[in-house]
């Protein structure tokens, strides 16, 4: 069986009549974060599902547009526009505002996730983009919930990334929240062009929790750096727990937490669950990285899915949007097993137009990853 090269996949210009193209965008290496792998896996997945038959006898024509933290949005709206795309996948993406009201215009739907949506500017309703995660919103709010809930700590120490989106987040959906329930919050400001971090956390170094929301590469540094301080305190990075950050930390990553909107593939307690297997046996096929594809395989097949329940091969873009805006406890691979629901519109209290769901994971002694908590956990 022959895999479709990156050329052969990525393809621009008009479709043909038995192409159905769908539009990718991911963060390509800026401030340490690159999707990569992520990309890797809508690439297999496109060769898989062409060498099955495609989308209803089409083949599925994928064009790939990158982005940076601060560029790219309004360039890849065009791009897709240009080329006929039915609907767009967005991973990772931040540089979200010039591309809504693009996509709009032709009533082309974004189904998102990764980081998305990073702030609340992203969060305007217009009935077009949708996301399949809580984003980092979501998930701050989670953490801080569970915290609250549970670990009940004094003191939480936050290393702050220079992106003006994490500093929102970091005051608004960390330490408001924490303040509120009695619990201190200090914030740690870092420059991601410095890799030494002693400075921030030692201003956090009496703190019992530690969160790091700055970009997979400074986060996996701080950890490692708060080890070898010998800074004895809980932690966690939030959502990147893929083999290469793990294996940055070192001996530094085992006991710390992370956030899934996945169940984790190679937790025992989800071994009989068809879309692990079925996940699994790709990954073997394919080479994933079992943690970095996670979250983009469940996306992607999303997708594809609402393109067949919109018409296959006759689907128009607005036929798309509607599959995806009705959406009611569809199944989503991987995620939580009450399915995706996209009924409820984006909002402050819930920041997505589908789940708003997650799990709290932890790095066992063996560098395995497992989950934290038996249920998904909400933010609302």
């Amino acid at each position: 069986m022959v895999v479709m090269s990156a050329c052969a996949a990525f393809q621009k210009g008009a479709s043909t009549a038995n192409e159905i193209v769908i539009g990718y965008t991911a963060i390509e290496n800026d401030l340490g974060i690159d999707f990569a792998a992520q990309k890797k896996t809508v690439l297999d997945l496109t060769a898989e599902i062409n060498e099955n038959g495609g989308i209803g006898g089409a083949k599925i024509k994928l064009v790939y547009c990158p982005q940076k933290f601060t560029s790219g949005g309004a360039q890849c709206a065009n791009e897709f526009l240009q080329d006929g795309a039915v609907a767009v996948v967005g991973y990772g993406l931040t540089n979200d505002g010039p591309m809504y009201p693009l996509l709009k215009s032709a009533d082309v739907p974004l189904l998102g996730s990764g980081a998305m949506p990073a702030t609340a500017a992203a969060l305007t309703p217009d009935g077009n983009h949708f996301f399949t995660s809580a984003g980092a919103l979501g998930m701050y709010l989670a953490t801080g919930k569970y915290l609250i809930e549970n670990v009940k700590p004094k003191k939480v120490g936050v290393i702050v990334g220079s992106d003006a989106s994490a500093t929102q987040a970091a005051n608004n959906f960390v330490k408001v929240p924490l303040n509120k329930a009695g619990i201190d919050v200090q914030l740690a400001p870092i420059t991601e062009s410095n890799p030494d971090f002693t400075s921030a956390l030692n201003t956090v170094k009496d703190a019992d929790f530690l969160l790091s929301l700055t970009g997979c590469t400074q986060a996996a540094a701080v950890f490692k750096q708060a080890d070898a301080l010998g800074l004895d305190v809980k932690g966690m990075v939030n959502s990147c727990w893929g083999t290469r950050n793990i294996a940055a930390m070192g001996d530094g990553a085992i006991g710390k937490w992370g956030w899934s909107y996945n169940v984790p593939v190679d937790d025992p307690q989800y071994a009989n669950r068809p879309d692990v297997k079925e996940f699994l046996r790709l990954a073997v096929k394919y080479g994933w990285d079992h943690n970095d594809s996670l979250g983009t395989y469940g996306l992607y097949l999303a997708t594809v899915d609402f393109i067949k329940k919109a018409g296959g091969p006759a689907a128009k873009p607005i036929d798309v949007q509607k599959a995806i805006a009705s959406a009611d406890g569809v199944p989503f691979p991987l995620g939580s097993d009450q399915g995706l629901n996209c009924v409820e519109p984006p909002s402050a209290a819930v920041p997505t137009a589908c789940n708003a769901s997650g799990m709290l994971i932890e790095i066992q002694p063996d560098k395995s990853v497992r989950a934290l908590t038996a249920t998904f956990l909400s933010p609302a």
